[in-house]
């Protein structure tokens, strides 16, 4: 941990590593400790304050650096996260974030260790501090949102895929059992065949296996109406396997293993990575970064090249415009904010040919151009003119056009059981019913049927109902028979219910009910139970949200406990 520190530290700004490394930092350093000078004294000058603040726990150190106007540091705030997952109470690891918030605002990891925070000590004002950072509006973090989202959605339909074949198989596995070979219509072997059947669950203890052989089985047995639910679910899962394709694009950006993040953290970060651009949209990025770094004269190369090769969008030529406006060549930059203003309709060109115009005492001139600037949606209080900054749309432009991998998230030898499973759905393959007496409920084949005036029943019932002599007599031993079956289902339905709530649901055929309820369940659970399949971006340090996420799984538990319940007593009853 203290070399990741060390490393992050390291990435502040150029002028942090030469300061550190110059002979002026051991002198401020000693007079700063010795009282010759007071921090106070330093407020304007961001380096010796962090400088400062590293070796001496100083509050005031850390009060200055929050009016200090840095560029968003993500580094800055990730060692301060740090320290906040140090702290040995709740209010310092507060001041902690809010210092890193300071730096970046938009840190996905600020947000959520707020969050938790205010979960862990049931404090509001933290919570709220959470929700008026902008993080949404960060690319890294709606990258984030969008994978992790994605990841959540497909493991929780494949898992409500599995306990849809699971609640399934409890039911037809005494079918199953019976109907495959050896027919040899005694329990024990049975009960043998049951347990070659639970090989996939009790040896080798493998979801995706035992999804796959049980939904094979499955399609011997189900009814159209259920069929039509297993085949909805693999369609859903392919559907989510094709859309979970862009996503590994997203995972190498978030793990910085690629160019694009190089040149997102160029333009958005105090952060001088080395960074190659190909094509002319990436050299108008990276020609942005380098210019807000103070590195003008390469932005300046960079733009004209663009320019003079006709990549001539209005971006470009506002931006070049700033950099002639700032060398004093007005008459280039005006024609260029002309050339800007006409290619796209921004407000930023109006307002800075607008300081051109004052600039020249031409008042009315300016005005206009300020109120055609507003009217457009843009208005700034600096008297310096403001570049196009990139959006969001131009990195994910960047993401979509890298080719794709169809093996990312989820292996393609992984999805082609589900195709093949979905074709065999269609084939027909089914045994041929009656499954089940209607009296007991016991698994039957076509060997071991018997009929009472139409009536399906197994061997045991038969012999049972006809060994009565008496009307009344059958009627009771009926009505026994009934109860014990009945019993027996709801002792099923109820278990099942338990284990996963809404499981009960699909086991008495109100599949969409079930389904929909599983899957949210399975939402608020994975986080607790396979934390490892989410992805961590590259530098991640934030305090834990397992309270956060299990306040959520036990929401979500109780609201489904009480709606499956009520809809299975509700059933019972009828």
């Amino acid at each position: 941990m203290v070399i990741l520190l060390l490393y992050l530290t390291a990435q502040f700004s150029p002028q942090y590593t030469q300061f550190v490394r110059s002979p002026r930092s051991d002198t401020i350093f000693v007079r700063l400790i010795r009282g010759t000078y007071n921090i106070s004294d330093f407020s304007d000058n961001p380096v010796v304050l962090w400088f400062y603040r590293t070796h001496v726990e100083s509050p005031e150190a850390d009060s200055l650096l929050k009016k200090s106007g840095l560029r968003p540091n993500f580094h800055l705030s990730a060692v301060l996260r740090w320290e906040a997952t140090e702290a040995d109470n709740h209010r310092t690891a507060a001041e902690k974030l809010h210092l890193a918030a300071h730096f970046d605002s938009s840190a996905v990891e600020n947000f959520l260790s707020f969050l938790s925070l205010g979960f862990s000590h049931r404090d509001i004002s933290y919570i709220a501090t959470a929700l008026s950072l902008p993080v949404f509006s960060n690319l890294r973090t709606q990258l984030y949102l969008a994978t992790n989202i994605g990841i959540l959605l497909m493991a929780a339909v494949f898992l409500s895929g599995f306990i849809y074949v699971i609640v399934k198989m409890i039911y037809y596995l005494p079918v199953l059992s019976h109907q495959f070979l050896p027919r040899i219509h005694a329990g024990p072997v049975d009960i043998v065949k049951a347990l070659i059947l639970l090989a996939p669950v009790l040896v080798l203890r493998n979801l995706y296996i035992a999804f796959i052989v049980y939904a094979f089985l499955l399609i011997f047995v189900l009814n159209k109406r259920e069929l039509g639910w297993l085949r909805f679910t693999l369609l859903i899962l392919l559907l989510m396997y094709v859309l979970s394709i862009p996503l590994t694009n997203f995972i190498i950006f978030l793990k910085e293993r690629n160019n694009t993040y190089r040149l997102y953290e160029t333009v958005y970060y105090d952060a001088s990575p080395d960074v190659t651009a190909a094509t002319d949209q990436e050299k108008a990025l990276l020609a942005y970064g380098l210019k807000h770094q103070g590195r003008s004269t390469e932005a300046l190369a960079l733009y004209k090249e663009l320019y003079d090769n006709g990549y001539r969008t209005a971006a470009v030529s506002n931006n070049l415009a700033n950099i002639y406006f700032a060398q004093d060549e007005i008459a280039r930059a005006e024609s260029l904010y002309t050339e800007s203003l006409l290619r796209e309709d921004r407000g930023e060109p109006y307002f800075n040919k607008g300081l051109i115009k004052l600039r020249n005492i031409e008042y009315t001139e300016s005005d206009r151009y300020m109120s055609e600037a507003r009217r457009r949606g843009f208005s700034s209080i600096h008297k310096d003119p403001v570049d196009i900054k990139p959006t969001n749309q131009d990195f994910l432009d960047i993401l979509l056009s890298e080719q794709f991998t169809f093996d990312g998230i989820v292996k393609l030898v992984y999805v082609i059981p589900f195709f093949v499973l979905l074709a065999l759905s269609f084939i027909g393959l089914h045994f041929s019913a009656p499954y089940f007496c209607s009296s007991c409920n016991r698994a039957l084949c076509r060997d071991c049927i018997k009929d009472i005036e139409g009536e399906t029943l197994c061997t045991y019932c038969f012999e049972k109902f006809k060994s009565t002599k008496k009307t009344e007599t059958e009627t009771d031993l009926r009505r026994v028979v009934s109860k014990t079956k009945e019993r027996t289902q709801q002792i099923i339905r109820y278990g099942i219910n338990i284990v996963v709530p809404g499981a009960g649901l699909i086991y008495i055929g109100r599949h969409m009910a079930g389904l929909i309820l599983v899957g949210i369940v399975m939402i608020g659970y994975l986080p607790l139970l396979f934390p490892d399949i989410f992805i961590l971006p590259a530098g991640w340090i934030a305090l834990r949200f397992d309270a956060l996420f299990r306040f959520l799984a036990i929401f979500i538990a109780i609201l489904a406990y009480i709606i499956s319940f009520s809809a299975i007593r509700e059933y019972h009853a009828h």
